[in-house]
């Protein structure tokens, strides 16, 4: 009786995930905040005195999309299969808009860089601040308020530092990251959670 009854309190596969997904985008939330503000006062110095902590920075970020990707599968993972292949149409989709705008609109290696940089901020915010049931279009909202204005703040304050310049470009960019990252967010959310919950325990 206490087994059941402790698998009947148990919570649902569902939440779990949800769970360890904004776990995961907290901390990766709060690692892409230092990075932007070391690239942003130390950058420069780094580059030209410690170049070799510049290499660390892949396999870092290969790491962290590593964890990052096993929380998406976990999430989408415990959708109904339909739901789940509609999502990960979308997400697929998604990358796709991102790769293009990658190949006719990023030239430089460092404009991908931030990018992808940005792409990340805008998923972190959004799973960070995001709980299933909840409105959708108001934490899109506030996703894209939050990684929006990060990035303009970024750009402006270069304005203020010697051997950097401020560029109305790299605004643009950094805000159609958000944008693509905002879209990769909504595919792996589960705004219908609350639903899927209520089936589960009335079906």
């Amino acid at each position: 009786m206490r087994e059941e009854a402790a698998l009947d309190n148990s919570p649902p596969a569902g939440k779990n995930s949800a769970n360890l997904l904004r776990i995961y985008a907290r901390r990766g939330l709060a690692v892409t905040l230092v990075l932007i503000l070391i690239a942003l006062f130390g950058g420069n110095y780094l580059r030209r005195e410690h170049p070799y902590l510049i290499a660390l920075i892949l396999p870092a970020a290969a790491i962290a999309a590593g964890a990052l990707a096993y929380a998406l599968f976990k999430q989408l993972n415990s959708l109904p299969k339909q739901e789940r292949s509609r999502r990960i149409a979308m997400f697929l989709l998604v990358l796709l808009l991102a790769a293009v705008v990658c190949e006719y609109s990023i030239v430089a290696a460092i404009e991908r860089i931030h990018f992808v940089k940005y792409s990340a901020l805008a998923l972190f915010i959004f799973h960070t601040i995001y709980r299933p049931g909840s409105r959708l279009g108001s934490t899109v909202l506030l996703t894209l308020t939050f990684s929006v204005s990060i990035g303009v703040s970024e750009e402006c304050t270069q304005f203020f530092l010697p051997g950097r310049v401020f560029d109305l470009r790299d605004l643009f960019l950094n805000a159609s990251a958000c944008l693509i990252g905002t879209l990769l967010a909504v595919t792996t959310s589960t705004p219908a959670q609350a639903n899927l919950s209520a089936e589960q325990t009335f079906g």
